[in-house]
This record gives C-alpha cells, sequence and structure tokens, in this order.
C-alpha cells in the first residue's frame, strides 16, 4: 500500500498527505459534506 500512495503523491508532485489534500481543494474536489455545514438559522 505505501507504494501505491508513494506513485500518487509523485503523480500529484506533492510530498504530504495534507499537500494533496490542499491541492484537491484548489482543483474544487472535496468540498465540505452535506450537513457539516453552517447550521441555518
Amino acid at each position: 500500500m505505501r507504494n501505491v500512495v508513494s506513485a500518487l503523491f509523485a503523480t500529484l508532485q506533492v510530498t504530504s498527505r495534507a499537500e494533496a489534500v490542499v491541492r484537491a481543494r484548489d482543483a474544487g474536489l472535496g468540498g465540505a459534506a452535506p450537513g457539516l455545514g453552517v447550521a441555518p438559522g
């Protein structure tokens, strides 16, 4: 599994999971899950 993650990080040109998350968010992926936002009111 470690090799798969390393290959993915290399493809994304990142060095950590946190950096991969930032990259995904910048690309418009992985927004807040429904129901986890601010409560209306």
